[in-house]
């Protein structure tokens, strides 16, 4: 009997790929993400040192209103692109789910079709079991 062979493995090929790809771009999404989350903190914390300052030192007080707001502009855009951040890494799962779907079902019909390739590979060899031992058996 011929190898198994199986005529659907440049696709399945190029599926995992896809799925790989998919989940690079997943990544890279989730290190921008953290990188944004990190700097959301770092503001926080500045609004809390200038907070602070302002309660010490009352004659800076209009200077450190004003850094105050402009913190308060960059953390709410920060949040802002956290937000953004969240739901493009939410679509982007969406893509890797699917991706590995596609991927699983080709595998899973690679799978089958090795089982019936084994199973006929299997049949054939009983089968040439038998006429051997008929073989002989008529010699004999």
């Amino acid at each position: 009997m011929k190898r198994f062979r199986f005529s659907l493995d440049r696709v399945l090929s190029w599926r995992r790929q896809q799925l790989e790809l998919e989940q690079s771009r997943l990544a890279a999404l989730l290190a921008e993400l953290t990188g944004r989350i990190a700097h959301a903190g770092r503001l926080e914390r500045e609004q809390l040192e200038v907070r602070r300052r302002l309660c010490a030192e009352p004659q800076e007080l209009a200077a450190g209103d004003n850094w105050l707001r402009c913190l308060a502009g960059q953390l709410q855009q920060t949040r802002a692109e956290i937000a953004a951040f969240e739901r493009r890494i939410q679509a982007q799962q969406t893509a890797v789910r699917a991706a590995r779907r596609a991927a699983e079902v080709l595998e899973r019909l690679k799978q089958r079709r090795f089982g019936e390739w084994q199973a006929a590979l299997d049949r054939e060899e009983e089968n040439l079991a038998g006429e051997l031992y008929l073989a002989r058996w008529k010699k004999g």
